[in-house]
């Protein structure tokens, strides 16, 4: 599994469909990575998103933490109302900034 991420700015990545303990070490490794390589600012594009669990919503709070540390946005972008009521749920709606405008480009394969 590889994150998806666009060329443009700012930076569009596009996590696994389900985002749970079995992928979110991966993605986590890629979103870190991703961060380190450019100096954009991050959109998360959640739209194919259809599970997250505990591990998931570290991966994006450790994506958070490290893009607020460099001075960059971090936004979530198309969230369904389904995977919307886990941030609801642990309150993490309340440091997330979710964005529901349109994405600058499609993501690319990485």
């Amino acid at each position: 599994m590889s994150v998806v991420v666009s060329t443009v700015q700012p930076m569009v990545i596009q996590p696994p469909d389900v985002l749970d303990v079995s992928t979110a070490p991966v993605f986590q490794a890629d979103l870190m990575a991703a961060i380190a390589a450019s100096s954009a600012d991050i959109w998360i594009d959640m739209a194919e998103v259809t599970s997250l669990d505990s591990a998931g919503l570290m991966a994006l709070v450790t994506g958070l933490t490290r893009a607020q540390s460099l001075n960059r946005e971090f936004y979530l972008c198309n969230v369904s109302s389904s995977v919307r009521i886990v941030f609801e749920l642990t309150q993490l709606d309340r440091i997330f900034v979710f964005n529901n405008e349109e994405l600058p480009a499609k993501p690319l394969a990485a």
